[in-house]
């Protein structure tokens, strides 16, 4: 597994949460096959959480009829 946080890697993460609000936190681990740890570490930041917010609410509107 890696460890190591990449640009990449984040921006999974943030389509992953966004698209899929009830996934679970080593679910999302497993699909980006990085640790709990590491993904905990990403969690962590409010940045992070602003960005799945904002492609949540991009995709969410584009589903409004």
């Amino acid at each position: 597994m890696k460890t190591k946080l990449t640009p990449v890697l984040e921006n999974l993460a943030v389509d992953i949460y966004a698209h899929n609000p009830n996934i679970s936190h080593s679910a999302v681990a497993e699909q980006l096959n990085i640790t709990d740890k590491t993904l905990m570490k990403l969690r962590k930041q409010p940045k992070f959480w602003n960005r799945v917010y904002g492609e949540f609410m991009i995709h969410f509107e584009a589903e409004i009829p």
